[in-house]
């Protein structure tokens, strides 16, 4: 009886991330993707810790996926869910040990987090998503770095999204050995038309005068749409930007200035139907991001499973492992005005080597960057984990 019990135990994973869907951004999707493609592996006990937008504590269960919701500090203080781009509970330490997890697989940047495992030091193998280094906050790190070093030798794995993430983090190196490549994913048939939206999407390209650009992302600074909206001085083409954020007017007011307001659209982030068509009706679409803190661009994925060729910028990060230069797309340096017109241009210019390109693209991201992938290899490393513990 006692073998038959432990051949069937499971293993008891917790997933720990700053947020959860509804919270709209790149790691919280990547975690509910993530989340929902392992739940149906049955030697699995999952569960996802979290902090909520407001101060109401609550455990829900969301599409299969039982996530714990802690309250929210920053929201209580300020009404607003975050500080320093991070929520607060004082509560995690607590939750780290009451979960008794077999796995603790964090996903960082998340200080709090690891400082809370800091206090308690609860007894499951740590894995490690990398999402990305921290960047904008230098001093912080300055004492931070010290804590992080001591958690990354700690875990028993560390995932991140791309091999440069590797080559280039300072703090990834020195743990290269135990470092695992799995990319963030997409679930393809998400973004497939139906047969109603594919003849409205060819009338809309029968009525276009001109070929069209795409970006959708937030409107922030390392997004680099101030360098977009420049390169299209030198470019004859439509361009749409879907989003929303701090820059929004000032990047209205630039489009004004520089008479372009003809060329250039921004409209409000869409649903997942409607921004299924826009990549569909585009004919590239365009990451200008200028910083590392773009640290794989998910869009990329989105718009060359929908066959569209990308143009994005050189980072030190996983964006331009996504997109291949001259394979998926064209890369350029970041902040380079002219390169970024020139590529637009070159592409808009050949309509062969733009569907070459596209097809491309599109079948790199169902051989490589599917979601159910995805939780296949990261299922993997639990049990290759497990098993070594």
């Amino acid at each position: 009886m006692f073998c038959y019990y432990f051949k069937m135990r499971k293993t008891k994973v917790l997933i720990i991330n700053k947020l959860y869907y509804p919270w709209i951004g790149g790691v919280e999707k990547h975690v509910q993707d993530l989340a929902e493609n392992l739940v149906p592996f049955e030697d699995l006990d999952l569960t996802v810790l979290v902090i909520n937008e407001t101060e109401k504590a609550q455990t829900e269960i969301i599409n299969g996926v039982k996530v714990i919701k802690l309250s929210n500090l920053v929201y209580r203080l300020f009404k607003k869910t975050v500080m320093f781009s991070t929520p607060i509970n004082l509560g995690i330490p607590y939750q780290l040990l009451k979960n008794k997890a077999d796995i603790l697989h964090f996903h960082l940047p998340n200080p709090l987090a690891v400082f809370s495992y800091f206090l308690t030091r609860p007894k499951g193998q740590v894995i490690i998503t990398w999402h990305s280094d921290i960047i904008k906050q230098k001093k912080f790190l300055y004492f931070y770095k010290h804590l992080e070093h001591w958690f990354l030798r700690r875990a028993k794995a560390i995932l991140t999204t791309s091999p440069n993430m590797i080559k280039h983090s300072p703090f990834l190196q020195p743990y290269a050995d135990k470092c695992h490549i799995v990319p963030l994913g997409i679930n393809p048939e998400k973004l497939e038309l139906s047969d109603s939206d594919i003849a409205e999407v060819a009338s809309q390209k029968d009525q276009q005068k001109t070929k069209q650009l795409l970006f959708v992302g937030r409107l922030i600074y390392y997004k680099g749409v101030d360098i977009l909206v420049e390169a299209m001085q030198s470019i004859d083409a439509q361009l749409t930007i879907i989003g929303d954020g701090k820059l929004k007017a000032e990047l209205e007011a630039k489009i004004v200035k520089l008479r372009l307001s003809d060329k250039i659209t921004i409209i409000p982030p869409v649903d997942n139907h409607n921004l299924a068509k826009h990549y569909h009706l585009c004919d590239i679409f365009v990451l200008p991001s200028v910083a590392p803190s773009e640290a794989f661009g998910i869009v990329q994925l989105e718009a060359m499973a929908c066959g569209k060729p990308v143009v994005s910028t050189n980072l030190p990060t996983g964006v331009p492992f996504v997109n291949q230069h001259l394979r998926t797309g064209l890369i350029v340096e970041p902040g380079d005005i002219q390169g970024l017109a020139m590529a637009i241009n070159q592409l808009l210019g050949d309509d062969l080597f733009r569907a070459e390109l596209g097809k491309y693209a599109k079948d790199r991201v169902l051989k490589e960057f599917t979601n159910v992938r995805v939780g296949a290899q990261v299922h993997g490393i639990y049990k290759d984990v497990v098993d070594r513990s």
